[in-house]
């Protein structure tokens, strides 16, 4: 199911440009699938911040 769900948000925008233009005020170019290895920066660093409070 969660396939069939990324690759719908991936199509909205060229499937039913009319209703992405009014969703998205005409302004978003579209969805982009992620995965956790995007994130993963993100996800070091409020560690490591939350580390450094822990410490002070």
């Amino acid at each position: 199911m969660y396939d069939k769900d990324v690759q719908g948000f991936v199509a909205f925008p060229t499937a039913d440009r009319a209703a992405f233009d009014q969703l998205s005020d005409g302004k978003d170019e579209g969805f982009t699938p992620m995965t956790l290895k995007d994130y993963q920066p993100v996800i070091d660093m409020l560690r490591f911040n939350e580390q450094q409070r822990k410490k002070s």
